[in-house]
């Protein structure tokens, strides 16, 4: 196995892609959308599998049967599952005023089926905008994340099996199927919100980018990229300006941004996949550049300021309604002042949790 990447090793330049993701989500979700959000879940996806690839390689107690799968995937999302539910809240005593005010059995029903569904982490595997963008919306990606990781025991047995040419073949062959998807979608004309569900949000869709995230993974811990610093260089420059372009073809629309059959998941695959392998090689200017202390501080803390952002966008935007509905940039203003405001709620929650933890401990260890 190459050296170069170890696995207990640290890259900060791909936690710094992280931020980066996490900031396109948190503009995308803005008054009018600064970046694209798909961008930021295409990268968070690839870089998930290719690190919990590169950190679960060599470990050989991952049980792939349903009950190991189910303890793998609660125990990796356990850490999130609380600052879910704290985030759900807001939004959920808001839906319930709301049927209080407007009671009926049916819009109750759904309710309840609504908070289920976000409780269990299932929402993303019904096919109603309703339900799987309910309460804090961008809950809808833990679906997705608790989804991977059950399947990921599986899929590491499998990867860790086939050579080097299978892998690569295997996360080219899923990407030619999220086109055929993309293009039987558009044969038939389907509308916007079945085509969103199918390409963007659906578990099995989006785990595609997560097996090809595990296949790069593969190839980077079996293959010696041997490259200078200035090779590499050049080569993460064209991977950040092909990021930029996907981002203005996506913004506005032009050649297959002109299609929602291709632009939430296929435009960005290809220049993701780069992202990654590029980044995690580390040897140029620029992963050395974006390897600064804040970005890989918010990078590190992206996966629970995920969680926080939209409800602080939410009550941003309403308080500077108050004060400066039409200024003009209002949207850039309420990116800033969400952004500062979630990472620092984020950074309080993290105390938080650690103290909390520290007390539970403690209170064990003296109750013995």
């Amino acid at each position: 196995m190459n050296n170069q990447l170890t696995i207990k090793k640290k890259i900060n330049s791909l936690q710094s892609l992280r931020a980066l993701a996490f900031i396109n989500v948190l503009a995308s979700h803005c008054d009018r959308p600064i970046l694209s959000g798909a961008a930021g879940v295409s990268i968070f996806l690839i870089l998930s599998g290719f690190l919990m690839y590169r950190s679960y390689c060599n470990t050989t107690d991952l049980t792939s049967t349903l009950k190991g799968s189910f303890y793998f995937s609660t125990n990796k999302i356990k850490r999130l599952y609380p600052i879910h539910i704290i985030m759900t809240l807001p939004f959920l005593i808001r839906a319930f005023i709301g049927i209080i005010e407007r009671f009926n059995i049916k819009s109750f029903v759904f309710f309840l089926f609504n908070v289920t569904m976000n409780v269990t982490l299932l929402k993303s595997w019904i096919p109603i905008r309703n339900i799987y963008f309910s309460l804090n919306a961008v809950s809808w990606y833990l679906t997705v994340a608790m989804f991977t990781y059950f399947v990921f025991p599986t899929l590491l047995k499998l990867i860790k099996k086939i050579s080097i040419r299978k892998a690569i073949l295997l996360a080219i062959i899923i990407y030619a199927i999220q086109c055929l998807v993309g293009l039987v979608l558009k044969h038939f004309s389907c509308n916007f919100d079945t085509t969103y569900y199918i390409v963007y949000v659906f578990p099995i869709s989006r785990l595609g980018d997560f097996i090809i995230g595990c296949c790069l993974g593969h190839v980077l811990l079996n293959v010696n990229f041997s490259l200078s610093k200035k090779a590499a260089t050049f080569i993460e420059l064209i991977a950040f300006c092909l990021w930029t372009l996907s981002e203005f073809i996506f913004i506005n629309d032009i050649g297959i941004g002109k299609y929602f059959y291709f632009k939430y998941t296929q435009l960005f695959t290809p220049v993701s996949t780069l992202l990654v392998f590029i980044l995690s090689i580390n040897k140029g200017y620029i992963s050395h550049i974006i390897s600064c202390k804040p970005l890989v501080f918010i990078g590190n803390i992206s996966s629970y300021a995920f969680l926080i952002h939209l409800a602080v966008i939410r009550i941003v935007s309403k308080t500077l309604n108050l004060f400066i509905p039409e200024i003009a940039g209002f949207h850039y203003i309420l990116a800033v002042i969400s952004f500062l405001l979630t990472l620092l709620l984020t950074y309080f929650y993290i105390k938080a949790e650690k103290a909390v933890r520290i007390l539970y401990t403690n209170f064990q260890t003296n109750g013995k």
